[in-house]
């Protein structure tokens, strides 16, 4: 994979790769942290985010992301700016390179800097609420404890401000590594995200106070030794893309075999058979217990519905190049665990979702690399062994130690994605509410299904499926909101979608 700054490192690797920078580049703290600091600067001048006739307010920590915060104030004074410094701590409380950056204000300082303690927040809150903007440079990734004390006011005062609010690297009272709200938190409008995205920008609760993200390059180069976590972009998933030979018939482009469906939920296969069909596979069959027969009856006339008896499924399975198993599947069946250890031992790429996870549980060890498990973070939890609390506080470092521990392919549904397999993680954010609704994740089974019976390596399948998911959901948000839209309704966008991206590859 190839480096580059959209790229995601945990807290402790980004520490790692400046460290290497600084090894082998010859670059000082105080050298990286007067790049950051001008970078910033620069993004907020050239794109015309500030303006000089409007007060500007830069909340600095005594840490180094309130460091950056003070190059950056030196900058706005330099270009006349109405600049206002609010430190958190006095200069001899911040580190050596925070500490130096105040220096460095000198005579600019004078009048422009106030710092904060307990007989004069009540004034600094109120002065506050009058900011047009405020730059965020409180905690950055480094916080590892819940904000207490004078950080909570502040905090709390910036949210209650109208300005707009600019964080620097993470929003204040976010953890770097899981994205969760450390007691409370900056809602920015903008994260202005230095060198590398963090866990913490992408997953959790950062999706709510984020806002915009902009990654800005400051040299930092990581070390070969860590690893490569791409942020999965348009350019990467149009390479993925091919278009359909012409001369070609519908077994040519695959047959996904569904086995799912019970008289409580007869809905989920037919929706993860559909969203099949409108990816592109030729044919799709949803497989059903015989038992359960009349209640599975499709709404397009295209999907073929066969019944098994549990435990004997080969009938079904006659030409399939993919199949998927688990959607509306139901957990009382016994016979489930025979059919799940027939579809195990198969040389066919194979899908697993929802109630199929609870059967996968006993049956780990029968598991091969053409497997793909799509569970969100409670199915991903029940399945290895782990609390919710164990996943949702370090989902990065729960899917990783599972997946150096497994063959399969593993993607971890959340407001962003994670992919793992391959000895590699790749990341999706496209957060959308709007799709968290019933039948979505048999949507997304559908798609991934539907991509590997086309012939696509596992690798492309995931990440076509869960970025063309993600993509429709949001066309279907365009048109039905996020209130109103349902799993149909995603599945209703597919085409366009993929069309766009065949637009976007060139290859159409």
């Amino acid at each position: 994979m190839k480096r580059n700054c959209y790229e995601v490192v945990t807290v402790a690797e980004m520490k790692e790769a400046e460290r290497h920078t600084c090894e082998v580049y010859g670059v000082t703290a105080t050298e990286l942290m007067e790049r950051a600091g001008a970078k910033v600067f620069r993004f907020l001048n050239d794109k015309r985010l500030i303006e000089r006739d409007k007060p500007i307010y830069v909340i600095c920590g005594p840490g180094n992301n309130g460091g950056d915060g003070l190059v950056l104030a030196r900058h706005l004074l330099a270009n006349d700016y109405q600049t206002r410094i609010i430190l958190m701590a006095p200069p001899g409380k911040m580190t050596k390179a925070a500490e130096a950056s105040y220096r460095r204000l000198g005579e600019a300082a004078a009048g422009n800097v106030v710092i904060v303690n307990e007989e004069n927040v009540s004034a600094v809150k109120s002065e506050i609420s009058k900011a047009y903007y405020i730059v965020d440079a409180i905690f950055g990734t480094g916080l590892d404890r819940p904000v207490d004390g004078l950080y909570t006011e502040m905090i709390d005062a910036i949210n209650e401000s109208a300005a707009t609010v600019f964080s620097i690297d993470i929003p204040s009272g976010i953890n770097g590594d899981n994205g969760l709200v450390m007691g409370t938190a900056v809602k920015a409008a903008y994260t202005l995200v230095i060198q590398y995205y963090k866990p913490g920008n992408l997953l959790n609760d950062s999706c709510d106070f984020s806002g915009s993200q902009i990654v800005l390059s400051i040299g930092i180069v990581k070390p070969e030794s860590l690893p490569v976590r791409p942020l999965l972009s348009t350019a990467r998933l149009a390479s993925h893309i091919r278009p359909r030979r012409k001369n070609s018939h519908k077994y040519y482009h695959g047959k996904v075999v569904i086995f799912g469906g019970s008289r409580l939920m007869p809905g989920a296969p037919l929706m993860a058979a559909e969203a099949a069909l409108r990816s592109g596979t030729g044919i799709a069959v949803v497989a059903v217990n015989g038992k359960y027969r009349r209640y599975v009856n499709p709404r397009i006339p295209e999907i073929i519905v066969e019944d098994y008896r549990p435990g004997r499924p080969d009938k079904a399975l006659e030409k399939a190049t993919t199949i998927a198993f688990g959607m509306g599947l139901g957990r009382s069946n016994a016979g489930n665990y025979r059919t799940l250890r027939r579809l195990l031992a198969l040389p066919v790429p194979l899908v697993i979702d929802a109630d199929g996870l609870f059967y996968l549980k006993k049956l780990l060890n029968l598991t091969q690399e053409n497997i793909v498990i799509t569970p969100h973070y409670g199915e991903f939890a029940r399945l290895f062994g782990l609390t919710v609390t164990d996943v949702v506080s370090n989902p990065l470092a729960a899917l990783e130690n599972v997946a150096r521990s497994y063959p399969f392919w593993i993607v971890l549904k959340g407001p962003t994605t994670m992919i793992a397999g391959g000895g590699a993680t790749r990341f999706y954010r496209r957060p959308n509410s709007g799709m968290a609704t019933a039948g979505s994740g048999d949507v997304l089974t559908g798609i991934i299904a539907s991509f590997l019976a086309q012939g696509y390596m596992a690798e492309e399948a995931c990440e076509l499926g869960v970025a063309l998911h993600s993509l429709a959901g949001h066309a279907a948000r365009k048109t039905y909101g996020e209130h109103g839209m349902i799993a149909s309704d995603i599945i209703t966008q597919l085409p366009a979608e993929i069309l766009k991206l065949m637009l976007d590859s060139g290859k159409l």
